[in-house]
């Protein structure tokens, strides 16, 4: 989702940390395209998707990014996305920890 999205010659940043013994967060930051308030909506919302003005293009990012948010959920984790418009995105996955060997 991020590494499209990203300007030419623009950084991704990729970090994992365990945050307590409950959860782990992995952070992927980009300096990309961005959305705005609306765009998250429709983003984490597929039904509004299918009737959206989106381009071909974008309905296959947000398509996407709604695999992604059904796979965290499925692992019992939490997608969490900010976001500014042309500025770039910071999509957060928090996890529960494992437990340790």
């Amino acid at each position: 989702m991020s590494i499209k999205q990203a300007y030419d010659k623009s950084n991704i940043i990729i970090a994992a940390s365990k945050k307590s013994d409950d959860f782990v967060e992995i952070t992927i930051r980009d300096h990309g395209s961005g959305f705005d308030k609306k765009q998250i909506e429709v983003l984490l919302k597929p039904e509004k998707l299918i009737n959206s003005a989106l381009s071909f293009e974008d309905k296959n990012l947000y398509l996407g990014i709604n695999i992604s948010k059904g796979i965290i959920e499925n692992l019992q984790g939490i997608l969490k996305i900010e976001s500014e418009h042309k500025k770039g995105s910071c999509y957060t996955f928090y996890f529960p920890a494992g437990e340790k060997v």
